[in-house]
Formats: structure tokens, C-alpha cells, sequence
């Protein structure tokens, strides 16, 4: 399991055609770093408009869930904007199983609430964390990933959305 590679394996498209969300991984893991993640947030909409998040912008920890299978986490790291202690440890170096949190990954139950400009994007980056390694891992994984967001209006209501991706691990 120290030999890995990461990469997206799907993104769906946007449910607000004036939003473009972008992923990447950026650095692939290694002794010195998880590998990293980029999830950027764009408003791609002729006017300023206001969203609101959960307590980290663009997106908070996510978790790819179910108890029956191995389980990844990305966790906020770096500049990204309210990132913050999301685990009882970040690691600072990997294990016998790669990168691996302990503990639970804590939810933040706030809201952050931004006004983007015109083609403005709002950037975060994600350590990928094993939360629940297998024992015996198969040579190619998929982990499903989704966030939310909404759109604050001036009269205001809300529209709420959900979005998602997939990431390989071979």
C-alpha cells in the first residue's frame, strides 16, 4: 500500500450551469504528503452572487461513507479558507497502511457566507486520508465523494444543490 496513485475517475457536472467546479490532484502521495486534492468553486455567472458552505470554503471534510468497505477521507489542509482541526491527529508522516487518520472526522455544523464576483473562484485543498484501510486491498478502488452548496437570493430564498466525484486509488 506505499505505492499509490490517485486520480479522478469521474466528475458529474455542475447542477447550476452558471457554477463550474474544478478537481485535480495535484500531488500524488508520498513520504513527505498525502496526496492533494483541489476542489475549485467558480462563478461563472455575468453578475456577483452569494452562497453559503458549510465552516470551510469551498467544501468541508468529505468522507466517502459506508461502514462495510475501506474508507478515505479528504481533509481540509493548507491555505484552504476555515480549515481547521477536522481529526483527533493529522499524521506527519505515513504508516505501514499509508496515510491514515485516527478517529473520527469531525463536522463542523456553521455556515460561511461569500459573495462571488463574476468569474471569481473560491479554491480549497484536501489531504486524502485512509480513515479505514482493507486488509487486503484489491489493485484499483473508486471512493465517491458529494458536497452541497446554496445560493442565498435577494428576495431571500435559497436554492440548494448537490454535487459529486470519484476518485481512483490503484
Amino acid at each position: 500500500m506505499d505505492r499509490q496513485a490517485v486520480g479522478i475517475a469521474d466528475t458529474d457536472a455542475s447542477p447550476d450551469r452558471s457554477v463550474g467546479i474544478d478537481v485535480d490532484v495535484v500531488e500524488q502521495p508520498s513520504a513527505a504528503s498525502p496526496a492533494i486534492v483541489r476542489i475549485g468553486f467558480r462563478n461563472d455567472a455575468l453578475e456577483t452572487r452569494r452562497f453559503s458552505f458549510g465552516a470551510v470554503v469551498p467544501f468541508g471534510p468529505l468522507s466517502n461513507g459506508g461502514t462495510d468497505q475501506p474508507q478515505v477521507s479528504l481533509v481540509p489542509v493548507g491555505e484552504t479558507r476555515g480549515a481547521g482541526h477536522y481529526c483527533d491527529r493529522i499524521p506527519d508522516s505515513p504508516g505501514s497502511t499509508g496515510w491514515r487518520i485516527e478517529g473520527d472526522v469531525l463536522r463542523l455544523m456553521s455556515e460561511t457566507i461569500c459573495r462571488l464576483r463574476s468569474g471569481e473562484t473560491l479554491a480549497g485543498t484536501y489531504g486524502l486520508f485512509w480513515h479505514r484501510p482493507p486488509s487486503d486491498p484489491p489493485r484499483s478502488m473508486e471512493f465517491r465523494f458529494e458536497a452541497e452548496w446554496r445560493e442565498l437570493h435577494e428576495d431571500r430564498t435559497r436554492s440548494e444543490y448537490a454535487w459529486g466525484f470519484s476518485l481512483r486509488v490503484e
